[in-house]
């Protein structure tokens, strides 16, 4: 069911449909919260309609799940960029050395 879920949101988001994308992507997480690429995605979709505080809180939750995932790490440069944290976004990602 996340899985179908997930598919809209991609097919709602490809329309430019954002807010609606969200509300799916909302909805799979709630039935999959562990899955990093939920919360990316709907980081994506915050961040195309600029709500950069909502992107970077998925983006935060998307490294915390799969901190070795490197989109997870675009996703929260582009949020603190467009909030204009420039500092913290250009400051490189941290790694457990493993």
């Amino acid at each position: 069911m996340a899985d179908a879920l997930k598919a809209e949101g991609n097919k709602l988001f490809a329309e430019k449909k954002f807010a609606e994308s969200i509300e799916k992507f909302s909805q799979a997480i709630e039935l999959d919260p562990s899955n990093h690429v939920l919360y990316s995605n709907r980081s994506g979709a915050w961040a195309s309609l600029k709500d950069w505080a909502k992107a970077a809180e998925d983006a935060t939750k998307t490294t915390e799940l799969k901190p070795d995932w490197a989109k997870g790490w675009g996703r929260k440069g582009t949020a603190l960029h467009g909030e204009g944290d420039l500092g913290t976004s250009r400051r490189p990602a941290e790694t457990d050395g493993g």
